[in-house]
């Protein structure tokens, strides 16, 4: 059932997600006009959370229970509060054997992430043509969902700033987890893969860690843009076991045959999926 709920996962993920441009080596630049006079079809975070929360209470195909977990930021942006809507997911009367952890927007400017969660967690209130798949999945899984790991950069892309990549401290937050594997020539101002002072220095991915720690989930996925491929630890060693997995856009079919077929590629980057691989978690995969 862990490898249904992996293909699920895929299924809907995946076709949702838009790429983006990547290329980009500062965030801290190119501020152009705000999100809804450029590109008004993207929710704003306060438009996701509002609409996350009308479906946790008339979601007709699982329970939802929405929270908010927050801590206060004690880096450059000291005394600024940080909250993650968390949802809690499963069937009713129904306490799944597998427990997944869903995670989107980590990168604030990684938009559709959002739009791929708010479209994850309808389908598994029975909406759309996974609807079925998604009810036999819920009666093994029950799921763990971020929806926007990062909101207060999010809001800072949503005001024009269309290359921010990092939190409101300037760090990387999938650079952020742990304090293995750290690249120094990142450890600057400005510089978009900045790991931080420290590892989990972040109030976001100290949030992450502790929901990871309390949750103990089989499944973990990272859901980014920019991309076509599943990541797989470990990104710090490419001569590890373990590397990029390919994804075309060949249907749900192809996506199922490729996904435990590794494909070594040399260049790649540490993560959060390293530091969860060393926490011993059985799947974890970053898109």
């Amino acid at each position: 059932m862990a490898a249904t709920c992996f293909r699920l996962i895929v299924a809907i993920a995946i076709s949702r997600i838009i790429f983006s441009d990547a290329s980009v080596q500062r965030d801290d630049e190119n501020t152009g006009r705000p999100l809804k006079e450029t590109m008004p079809w993207f929710r704003t975070t306060d438009e996701l959370h509002q609409e996350l929360g009308d479906l946790s209470s008339s979601c007709n195909g699982a329970v939802i229970e929405m929270s908010t977990e927050s801590k206060l930021n004690t880096g450059s942006a000291a005394g600024q509060s940080v909250e993650l809507d968390v949802l809690r997911i499963r069937k009713s009367g129904v306490h799944g054997k597998v427990k997944a952890m869903m995670v989107f927007g980590e990168h604030a400017r990684e938009l559709i992430t959002g739009e791929s969660a708010l479209d994850f967690v309808r389908t598994l209130c029975g909406n759309g043509k996974y609807a079925a798949k998604a009810a036999e999945v819920l009666d093994n899984v029950q799921f763990t969902i971020v929806p926007n790991a990062n909101p207060v950069a999010r809001k800072l892309v949503e005001q024009g700033q269309y290359c921010k990549r990092t939190n409101e401290d300037g760090v990387d937050l999938n650079r952020n987890w742990g304090s293995e594997h750290r690249e120094p020539e990142h450890w600057v101002d400005g510089d978009e893969m900045n790991p931080g002072p420290e590892g989990f220095s972040e109030p976001e991915t100290t949030i992450l860690g502790n929901l990871v720690e309390s949750e103990r989930p089989d499944i973990y996925l990272s859901v980014h843009s920019g991309a076509y491929l599943l990541g797989t630890p470990f990104g710090f060693d490419p001569k590890k076991k373990g590397a990029k997995l390919p994804i075309d856009d060949g249907g749900a079919q192809t996506h199922q045959r490729q996904l435990l077929q590794p494909w070594s590629v040399p260049v790649w980057e540490p993560g959060s999926n390293d530091w969860l691989q060393e926490w011993r978690m059985r799947y974890r995969l970053g898109g």
